[in-house]
């Protein structure tokens, strides 16, 4: 391994030469050449934010209401069927109407009582 290192340190290290450009020699023609009048300094000006009083946003006169919970209208989608609501009078109305006229009248007359379970232990 030494010896690698050697071999190394005598050998003559070339490195290859670095070519740059000037940058009035890189736009050599007049029309891709970018205007030098930039106000950063640095010679080119490529993009730059319009700053003209068309161009800006204009002032708010008065200040947007505060947002508000969106109300929501009760549509006759969201509604149940009249139909399903007469459910009990159109189908065995008299049946349901005797029901309830028999518990009534047995409540009434005292006949019903609570059934109790009897403790076991």
């Amino acid at each position: 391994m030494s010896t690698d290192l050697q071999a190394l340190n005598h050998q003559a290290l070339t490195l290859p030469s670095i070519h740059t450009q000037n940058p009035d020699e890189q736009f050599s023609d007049p029309v891709a050449r970018p205007s030098g009048n930039g106000e950063d300094g640095s010679g080119g000006e490529f993009c730059r934010t319009p700053t003209s009083e068309k161009h800006r946003i204009p002032a708010a006169l008065r200040c947007p209401p505060a947002p508000k919970k969106p109300r929501f209208s009760r549509s006759t989608s969201c509604r149940r069927k009249l139909s399903e609501l007469d459910f009990f009078d159109v189908v065995n109305r008299r049946e349901v109407d005797t029901f309830f006229e028999l518990a009534a009248a047995a409540a009434a007359a005292g006949r019903v009582s609570k059934r109790r379970r009897p403790l076991v232990e």
